[in-house]
């Protein structure tokens, strides 16, 4: 991999499409003695040439990562760090991003990314046994839409799926593991993700990218003002789809019954009580 961005939008697409492939791969679980090669020797030298390209000297230090992947000389070393901290049950920092999106897997985020992946006439792989928001299908299918989608289109997809859900992803890493090496290579790819896709000049208002932050944890949308639960993420996301077909607003599902009467100026008051 070279890092070579220039303002030809072929070049740009190509070299985002190389970046964007090898940071998915990295997520990976090191099966394979091949990649924990690559992640000792190759990786660091190519990241290097893009925190250069990218201008993110100040705030990320390659040898940072470098002595990171030390601690693992060895392959089965790192695969167990990275089952420990990935994949064993109970699960300590989820790669799947609907868990930072909705709070849950299966949610509405995975029905979205599922609408892209139709778009683009993708089928999942058999040999793929995680779901579509597992975050190496989410960079992969980046680099799908980087390199064949239109003007604009990346931008929208990664301000829509990784660049909220990224932060979240990085802060459960660091408080489980922050010397791991995949600390830096989450934080990398925050930066090099906001640094090639800013959001100015992304449509706002309605007409912005849809698919917005989700309350973490317990599954429930919880009230913009007085933080009290309101009903399930799934039930809202049924509800958010009718009323968004129908030409509706949605924009009262923020808050909950006794929010929304006070922010239309209504207030309740106790029922007259019956003389005798």
């Amino acid at each position: 991999m070279t890092a070579q961005l220039t303002h030809h939008p072929a070049a740009e697409a190509a070299a985002a499409t190389i970046l964007w492939g090898t940071l998915g791969r990295v997520f990976l679980p090191p099966l394979q003695v091949d990649l924990w090669r690559a992640m000792q020797a190759e990786l660091p030298l190519d990241l290097a040439e893009w925190v250069a390209e990218l201008d993110l000297n100040d705030t990320l230090r390659v040898d940072d990562l470098i002595g990171a992947l030390q601690a693992y000389p060895e392959h089965e070393a790192l695969l167990v760090h990275h089952s420990g901290l990935f994949y064993v049950p109970p699960v300590r920092v989820p790669l799947n991003l609907g868990q930072y999106l909705d709070g849950a897997l299966n949610g509405p985020s995975l029905d979205a990314l599922e609408r892209w992946h139709s778009a683009f006439g993708l089928h999942k792989r058999d040999d793929f046994y995680d779901l579509a928001d597992h975050l190496t299908a989410v960079l992969e299918f980046l680099a799908l839409v980087a390199e064949r989608g239109e003007p604009g289109q990346a931008a929208i997809f990664a301000n829509t799926f990784l660049l909220p859900a990224l932060p979240r992803l990085i802060a459960r890493i660091e408080v489980e593991a922050v010397d791991s090496p995949y600390a830096w290579l989450a934080r990398f790819t925050h930066a090099a993700l906001a640094r090639c896709y800013p959001s100015d000049g992304l449509p706002t208002g309605r007409d912005r990218p849809r698919y917005r932050i989700r309350p973490v944890g317990d599954g429930w949308r919880r009230c913009t003002r007085c933080d009290q639960p309101i009903a399930t993420e799934r039930e809202l996301a049924v509800l958010e789809k009718a009323l968004t077909g129908a030409g509706l607003p949605i924009d009262h599902l923020s808050l909950c019954l006794d929010c929304r009467d006070a922010a239309r100026g209504w207030e309740h008051r106790p029922l007259p009580t019956m003389r005798r």
